[in-house]
């Protein structure tokens, strides 16, 4: 069988646009769900949920918890099944043309809430809009993932692709931070209250994310590019392999603390900023970005280190 072509930069590019989609859409739940829920009194915003449930755990800390939980058990589940479709298509875009749009869409509703008090019908909104953005965001993200080793035929090329959705991961940070600029901004030019103005900016930037998830569904011949092909392995023996797969439970490892210490990160930060700065929570994404611009720094060391 004939090698496939190379994902020409053009394609390259586009691949990482649909993280820098995706990306803002994880990190506007990571920044802005707990705050925008439990918001501290000095910023004007109603508190929509009860603080405490039980034992002193947080209700917000529940449902995120039960969120990511949610997240784990679908991730092989579509992982499986991405594996096994064969479609005209390919295997993995079908997945992320089905998943962009409805987790930018979820993930706005989050914010949406029915009620401005707290109310028990708060709760449940908030909890089935998470399991509904996490559900399709899995939809999107897994297959998204796996097309690192189908699309780069080469350790250099995979490294490429892992170099340049790790930039637009980090611009994701970036966008997300920006909603109380761009809420004072709506708020400044419209009239909006704090609350509103809030929600908008959110909703903008969800928008903003959805066209960025379809930039690889749109840019990318999976059939031309991909050397892959469909698997038959059911999804036990699947999951047993993997993790009988030492190079994966290192990876694993390592991913998790990572997005582990970004989520701690990112979800105080706002309440560091306002709270114990006692900034306007706006400090936040130049902050940010100082921070991003520091370790984009270090990209091009460890790209050559890591040849």
């Amino acid at each position: 069988m004939a090698s496939k072509p190379s994902l020409p930069l053009s394609k390259q590019v586009a691949y990482a646009i649909g993280q820098l989609g995706w990306s803002t859409l994880i990190n506007i739940i990571s920044f802005h769900h707990v705050f925008f829920y439990l918001p501290p009194e000095s910023e004007g915003l109603p508190s929509l949920i009860v603080k405490v449930a039980f034992w002193g755990i947080s209700t917000v800390g529940i449902i995120a918890a039960f969120g990511r939980l949610w997240d784990a058990i679908s991730d092989p589940l579509v992982a499986n099944k991405s594996d096994q479709l064969i479609s005209k298509w390919g295997r993995r875009i079908p997945f992320l043309a089905v998943g962009g749009l409805p987790a930018a869409l979820f993930c706005a509703m989050v914010f949406f809430p029915p009620n401005r008090g707290e109310t028990t019908l708060n709760l449940v909104w908030m909890t089935l809009a998470l399991i509904l953005f996490y559900l399709f965001l899995t939809v999107y993200v897994t297959p998204y993932f796996a097309l690192i080793p189908e699309l780069g035929h080469t350790a250099e090329e995979r490294l490429n692709l892992s170099t340049f959705i790790s930039v637009t991961y980090a611009l994701g940070i970036m966008v997300a931070s920006a909603v109380p600029v761009i809420a004072g901004i709506l708020r400044e030019s419209f009239g909006l209250d704090k609350f509103n103005s809030f929600q908008y900016a959110i909703g903008l930037l969800c928008l903003f994310s959805a066209i960025c998830m379809y930039f690889p569904v749109f840019a990318i011949d999976e059939k031309k590019y991909c050397e892959a092909v469909p698997s038959n392995v059911p999804f036990w023996e699947s999951l047993k392999l993997t993790f009988k797969n030492k190079s994966f439970l290192f990876f694993a490892f390592s991913d998790l603390n990572y997005f582990l210490s970004v989520t701690i990160l990112t979800t105080g930060m706002n309440y560091y900023i306002t709270q114990l700065l006692n900034e306007d929570i706006e400090i936040v994404n130049p902050m940010m970005g100082v921070m991003l611009l520091t370790s984009f720094l270090f990209y091009p060391i460890v790209n050559l280190l890591a040849r």
